[in-house]
């Protein structure tokens, strides 16, 4: 439901954060995709393309966006609206 995926992203945001817990940038990435995951919430997915982008979580199937390219040292991911060059 809608009030378990905004739980998650809170969860998720406090973890990513250290609000009130210390902070765990993997447990972060965990309900961010469980907010994503249930309900394609918008603020969940740009919150785990930011941790991706810094390094703090790799990207994982079902995850947003596409596999970084390989040699790709800060993890960044290319968003699945945008198209590559011959496709």
């Amino acid at each position: 439901t809608q009030g378990d995926s905004m739980a998650a992203l809170q969860l998720g945001y406090a973890y990513d954060k250290g609000n009130d817990v210390d902070r765990n940038p993997r447990a972060a990435a965990y309900w961010y995709r469980r907010a994503f995951a249930r309900q394609r919430n918008v603020q969940a997915e740009y919150n785990i393309l930011v941790l991706i982008s810094q390094g703090d979580a790799t990207w994982q199937p079902g995850d947003p966006g596409e596999p970084p390219a390989a040699g790709n040292a800060k993890g960044q991911v290319a968003p699945a609206s945008e198209k590559r060059e011959g496709s």
